[in-house]
This record gives C-alpha cells, sequence and structure tokens, in this order.
C-alpha cells in the first residue's frame, strides 16, 4: 500500500531522486515561492528586532570608544563629583569665588549632582537623544546659581576637570591617546547640551517676567485731563478744578486780601530802577 501510494505521487518521487539533466547530471531544483515567502518574513522580522534593540537615537560613540569610557567609570569611586569641582576650583580664581559663596549644603549637593550626571550619561552611550535631554536638564538646573557668582563659561572648565580626572581612572590600560579622544569627545557633546539647556531656560524666565510686567502695566488705569480712564490717552497728572461753588461774601474777602497784599506789598516784586 505504502508503495503504491509513493510510486503514485510524483512529488513524493522528486524528493525520493533528483532530476536529472539531458547529460546525465543532477539539476538543482528552483525554490517554490512558499519557500522564498517564508524566509523574507523571517529576514525581515530579525531586521526589525536589531533596529529595536539599538534603541531610538544613534549611539553617541563608536563602540570602542564607549568601552573605554565605561571601563573608567567602573574604577571611579563616589567622591567623583567632588575631585572634578576641586579641579575646577584649582584653575580660576572666580569659580573658586562662586564656591566659597554657597552655603555648604548646597555645594556638596552639586558635587553629587554632577557625579549623577555623569552616570546617567553613562548608562545612555546608545541614544544621543537621551544623552541630549539629560545634559539640557542639568544645565538648567544652574541658571538659579547666578545670584552667587555662576557663570555660563564656568562649564568648559567643568568639562576639562572631567576629562581630566576621568583619564586618570583608566589607569593606562588603553593608549592615553585613545582614552584622551574618547573623553574630550563625550564632554564635547554632553557640556554642549548643557550650555544650551541653561539658555533656553534663562530666556524662558525672562519671557515669563516679561509677561508679568506687562500684566501689571495693562491693569494700571490712566486719569485724563477730562476725568476719563481710556489706556491711550496721555498719563498727565490731573489738576484740581476751581471751585466755583462759593457765593459772593467769599469772592468779595479773596479780593479785599488781594488789595491788602498790593497795598503793603508783601507779595510784589523787588523793583529794580
Amino acid at each position: 500500500m505504502g508503495n503504491a501510494k509513493s510510486a503514485n505521487n510524483p512529488e513524493g518521487a522528486n524528493n525520493a531522486e533528483p532530476e536529472t539533466s539531458a547529460n546525465g547530471k543532477p539539476r538543482i531544483k528552483e525554490p517554490n515561492q512558499k519557500s522564498l515567502k517564508k524566509n523574507s518574513n523571517k529576514g525581515a522580522g530579525s531586521a526589525r528586532s536589531s533596529m529595536s534593540s539599538e534603541g531610538r537615537g544613534k549611539p553617541v560613540l563608536p563602540l570602542s570608544q564607549r568601552q573605554i569610557i565605561k571601563y573608567c567609570i567602573d574604577n571611579s569611586k563616589d567622591d567623583l563629583g567632588e575631585r572634578i569641582f576641586r579641579r575646577v576650583i584649582e584653575k580660576r580664581d572666580d569659580f573658586r569665588n562662586f564656591a566659597d559663596a554657597l552655603p555648604k549644603a548646597q555645594r556638596v549637593e552639586m558635587c553629587d549632582a554632577l557625579k549623577d550626571f555623569l552616570l546617567k550619561i553613562v548608562d545612555n552611550l546608545t541614544d544621543n537623544e537621551d544623552v541630549r535631554g539629560i545634559s539640557e536638564e542639568f544645565g538648567a538646573r544652574h541658571v538659579p546659581l547666578r545670584i552667587y557668582g555662576f557663570k555660563p563659561d564656568f562649564f568648559s572648565l567643568t568639562a576639562d576637570g572631567m576629562t581630566t580626572e576621568c583619564i586618570f581612572l583608566d589607569a593606562a590600560v588603553h593608549q592615553h591617546s585613545e582614552t584622551l579622544s574618547a573623553w574630550s569627545q563625550l564632554t564635547s557633546i554632553m557640556f554642549s547640551s548643557v550650555r544650551d539647556g541653561f539658555y533656553a531656560e534663562l530666556r524662558r524666565l525672562r519671557r515669563a517676567s516679561n509677561c508679568m510686567n506687562n500684566g501689571k502695566m495693562k491693569n494700571s488705569i490712566d486719569i485724563s485731563l477730562d476725568g476719563s480712564t481710556d489706556e491711550q490717552s496721555s498719563r498727565r497728572s490731573v489738576s484740581p478744578a476751581p471751585d466755583t461753588s462759593g457765593d459772593e461774601g467769599e469772592k468779595a474777602k479773596i479780593e479785599s486780601l488781594l488789595s491788602t497784599s498790593e497795598n503793603n506789598n508783601f507779595l510784589c516784586p523787588p523793583q529794580v530802577y
């Protein structure tokens, strides 16, 4: 039964023996449409999975430089932010004055914030959009520090101090030029967005302040000469109008006083001969 069924099935015969050409050599079978469609769908699915694993944006640095950055951060300690600030203080006197003007608690907070900022960047090196957003948020937090003497050019000093301190964390495991290139490129990208976030927050606060001032000016009332409250009229002080409701007795008193003053010459200007 089984042999008869296979004999009547030409497809089974093709699977059992390869077709031969006229000269006796085996002929390669063409793939059918089902197998082509199945392979194409499989390739598209693997491509989608690889794209989703890369993240939304592009990596900030090449793979070799990202490995150097992560190796240095793995060797860092908890006082990384304080070490970076000490290097910046040694370079500029105005930054030292800014650090001395800060309260002690706020200075410790700034050191911790700088360390956390760097760790977040290292964790998101495969997505440049996340790196930009984290950096802009970090820069916006420095706007209130202007009252203590903070300047935007302190960001470049902080980038240099971060590069120098993090290069030492490599402990000469990699080539010095490669480590320097990796950290220089990363800090340049980081603090470029940090500066953008600082100025964006500063512009936002100024626009909000201008809107408040304009609202106060619109709510003020100006009195014109005719007693109206038109906002477009000129702002001039209104002098009291002469009182015309007095009787004849008061007018007589005023005229008598004027005549007395003229006779006594109390109100007359001095005469020059």
